[in-house]
């Protein structure tokens, strides 16, 4: 698909901020382009992982099949179409252009912070990095199981 023709389309976007664009409106904005939002769906994220990945999955299956049923188009990470377009027949296409990766940046504070601090939150952040690279480990197992 080209560029041209994903922008004149009517696109339903997801995003877990309650205000401001989503990554693709911020990359095609520095393009200075602009495509047509006709649905906003928000991600509410919980504070268990769980529920999040659970979250996430449920409002891109909705999304998902909203599209399938209507002239809009959807964008998505794709190892969440793969698994979902399984129960559906959309055709799945590239964006049209690259967007590049987020880097994921840690901030400590600028002034020393007591030992144990810094051991809470040193021990706070690997609990977190285990849980979710596990979670990513389980979703890449369960998308290899349903697209054997």
């Amino acid at each position: 698909m080209s560029l041209e023709t994903c922008l004149a389309l009517e696109h339903i976007a997801i995003s877990s901020r309650r205000l401001g664009i989503t990554a693709e409106e911020f990359e095609l904005g520095r393009r200075d382009l602009r495509r047509r939002l006709r649905l906003r769906l928000r991600l509410r994220l919980r504070s268990r992982s769980r529920s999040r990945s659970r979250s996430r999955s449920q409002l891109y299956f909705a999304a998902f099949r909203l599209a399938s049923e209507t002239d809009l188009v959807l964008t998505m990470p794709e190892r969440y179409a793969l698994a979902v377009n399984v129960h559906f027949d959309n055709q799945l296409l590239p964006f049209p252009f690259v967007r590049p990766e987020y880097g994921h940046c840690l901030y400590w504070p600028a002034n020393p912070m007591p030992t144990r601090q810094i051991n809470g939150c040193a021990s706070y952040c690997s609990r977190r990095i285990r849980a979710s690279s596990s979670e990513a480990d389980a979703g890449s197992r369960e998308e290899n199981a349903t697209n054997q």
